[in-house]
């Protein structure tokens, strides 16, 4: 009989059988994470704790928990001394059980970045998520934020608009190149992107 549920077919990557009940909670957290709302973030912790404790080895799930409180961090939602070193801690936990997890990755670079400014660092883990899953759009989108950050205006528009070109429907991204083109002193072209979102 089958007890688990597929949960990565869409995206390329090796499927896990993982819990229903677990898998439910880790779509329910991504739909949560996706509002960027504080009351969103912290639905997606509750969503993805309530995954991680059905399913402990469910290494999306403890992805999902990173990437909420790395966000819940970055917009002061948490203070970033508790939230950042959680969603580290979270995105280890995930490497530990999938050591290829490319979302993992670029957790580990989206905390590396804006708790450590740790540019290099950083870098190489977006790379390394890159590198793993050529198509992840989130990479693409937070490896362009630290190009952005780095004043390599350049190679930020490439990366962010590769983010958009994979995932046309995120908004996310779409403000992001507009965030992009504005430090860039591209005004005009930011308030043309920033209008699209």
């Amino acid at each position: 009989t089958l007890t688990g549920t597929s949960a990565s077919m869409a995206d390329g990557r090796p499927t896990q059988l993982v819990d229903p009940v677990a898998y439910d909670h880790y779509l329910q957290g991504r739909y949560a994470w996706h509002r960027r709302t504080e009351e969103g973030l912290s639905a997606a912790v509750r969503h993805f704790r309530l995954a991680v404790e059905r399913a402990p080895d469910y290494a999306r799930a403890w992805t999902g928990l990173g990437d909420a409180y790395a966000v819940l961090g970055f917009y002061d939602y948490l203070p970033p001394s508790d939230a950042f070193p959680m969603a580290r801690e979270a995105a280890r936990r995930a490497l530990a059980l999938a050591p290829d997890d490319a979302d993992a990755e670029a957790t580990l670079g989206y905390a590396a970045l804006y708790y450590d400014w740790n540019i290099p660092l950083a870098e190489a883990h977006f790379r390394r998520s890159i590198e793993l899953r050529p198509e992840f759009s989130k990479a693409h989108q937070w490896y362009g934020n630290l190009l952005t950050a780095a004043g390599r205006f350049d190679e930020a528009e490439a990366a962010m608009r590769r983010a958009t070109q994979l995932d046309p429907l995120s908004l996310i991204a779409s403000a992001a190149l507009g965030w992009t083109r504005y430090f860039a002193g591209r005004y005009d072209e930011a308030l043309q992107q920033l209008a699209l979102t």
